[in-house]
């Protein structure tokens, strides 16, 4: 088995706070097919944190592997 390390960019905060509340947590999840989804990481985001990463094991060499990283916060997921 392999191991990858999934890396993003936290999205830019709108200085208006009436735009929506702060990003609380990322879900990033992965697929074999692109379509079921696991049930994945979460990873706390962390005040001034511009890029996150985490990493999965177990995956199988060779073969596509698909993952999504979603936002939350307490008006739910983006």
């Amino acid at each position: 088995t392999s191991e990858g390390i999934v890396t993003w960019s936290a999205p830019v905060q709108a200085a208006d706070a009436a735009v929506g509340a702060s990003v609380e947590s990322y879900h990033v999840t992965r697929s074999g097919n692109g379509r079921s989804f696991d049930a994945g990481q979460v990873v706390p985001a962390q005040a001034g944190q511009t890029v996150y990463s985490t990493r999965f094991t177990g995956l199988a060499p060779q073969v596509a592997h698909y993952f999504r990283v979603v936002a939350r916060n307490r008006g739910g997921d983006s």
